[in-house]
């Protein structure tokens, strides 16, 4: 059960080299958030429940409860606005550089 995970890394992995040699747009970007993802998985599933060798488990490393909330309510608020520029920004620039200019 638990080579599930390094295996779909590895798909991931090979799936971003044949997705990039057939010139893809956007199935690079997915096959390589799978393959951080799988692997992090990975490594986290691999170690449970003692994530800092060789006696802390994940929730002696968790940092209290107060903490948690304050970080969840600003990234409540940073990740919108975060993700709102991101999507300004591409729509700022959006054909702006033609097939064949550039600095290629």
């Amino acid at each position: 059960m638990i080579w599930i995970l390094p295996t779909l890394a590895l798909l991931s992995a090979v799936l971003v080299l044949v997705s990039v040699r057939r010139r893809s747009e956007a199935l690079p970007f997915v096959a390589t958030l799978g393959l951080f993802v799988f692997t992090y998985l990975g490594l986290v599933v691999s170690k449970w429940p003692v994530i800092v060798p060789p006696d802390y488990t994940i929730w002696d490393a968790a940092s209290a409860p107060e903490s948690q909330l304050f970080l969840l309510i600003g990234v409540l608020f940073v990740i919108p606005i975060v993700l709102g520029y991101t999507a300004w920004s591409y729509w700022v620039f959006r054909g702006k550089v033609k097939v064949g200019e550039g600095y290629h």
